[in-house]
């Protein structure tokens, strides 16, 4: 079986196949690198393609004439000049068995990475995340699941489901951006897109104005009008909502849970600004 590699599309045929290997050679308890170097064993990645780098060092000569005792000093001065010239390298698109053999002739070469790693998507999440602390290491689990827990408008002005879609869209975005995190996007006609990320901040508001900053810098102050907001922080204050709708937020999502969220959805409808409040919170540190 051979699957296709780079920008050529997958079949439903091919997947099924893939899928059916790993359901076939799967057993409880196994871990995914002992799954691979199952497949590995029993030939069923050989129709896989991989792509990998290979050089060619043409070296020239080198002998150094020294006194007994002062090898070390021959060895790193042969080093040098290895370095001076260095190979050529090319990428090479080839079969698992061919990408092996290729690997056994290099020097401490330990890792094969290969594509289409979906296959083991819930594995890896099921895994803890571990991030060192000083003196101690946060042990978390991954966020993989929806991340709209709830969908629940908060203000008269309602959402359609067009706008939904952008909503969703901006705070995907911001699950993957560097908490606190905003995200200004804008829907076209051939998707939604967006104009201005913001992230990393401590101060909800101003992590807000970095998102507008960004948006200005590279030329989208016209599209920010009418646009759509997504935060992943909660508004302590309407501070934060009165700056994305001054820049020209027409709808907003958020997990809500601050004690201030009725002063919050007041201002919003005072701002003629749609609230969406999605019961979650896609934090990232």
């Amino acid at each position: 079986m051979k699957i296709p590699y780079g920008k050529q599309s997958i079949t439903a045929e091919d997947k099924e196949k893939v899928l059916e290997v790993v359901k076939t050679d799967r057993g409880e308890g196994q871990s995914t690198r002992e799954k691979l170097r199952r497949l590995l064993r029993n030939g069923k990645l050989d129709g896989r393609y991989v792509e990998l780098e290979t050089s060619n060092r043409n070296v020239p000569m080198i002998e150094v004439f020294s006194s007994s005792g002062i090898e070390e000093m021959e060895f790193n001065i042969k080093e040098v000049f290895g370095n001076i010239f260095p190979g050529k390298t090319k990428r090479r698109r080839v079969k698992v068995p061919e990408a092996l053999e290729i690997l056994k002739q290099k020097e401490n070469m330990r890792i094969l990475v290969m594509k289409d790693m979906f296959i083991f998507k819930s594995e890896f999440y099921s895994r803890p995340e571990l991030r060192a602390t000083l003196g101690g290491m946060l042990v978390q689990e991954y966020d993989w699941g929806p991340i709209v827990k709830e969908w629940d408008v908060k203000t008269k002005q309602g959402v359609t489901e067009s706008e939904k879609h952008a909503l969703i869209f901006a705070y995907r975005v911001c699950k993957w951006a560097k908490s606190n995190s905003a995200v200004f996007a804008k829907e076209y006609d051939t998707g939604v897109y967006t104009l201005g990320i913001g992230a990393g901040q401590q101060s909800r508001v101003h992590v807000v104005k970095l998102a507008i900053e960004k948006a200005l810098e590279f030329g989208h102050k016209e599209q920010l009008k009418n646009s759509f907001m997504g935060t992943d922080s909660f508004f302590p204050f309407p501070d934060g909502l009165e700056v994305a709708v001054n820049a020209g937020a027409k709808a907003i999502i958020n997990p809500g849970g601050s004690m201030r969220d009725e002063m919050v959805i007041n201002r919003a409808n005072e701002l003629g600004c749609a609230l969406v409040f999605c019961g979650k919170r896609v934090f990232r540190h």
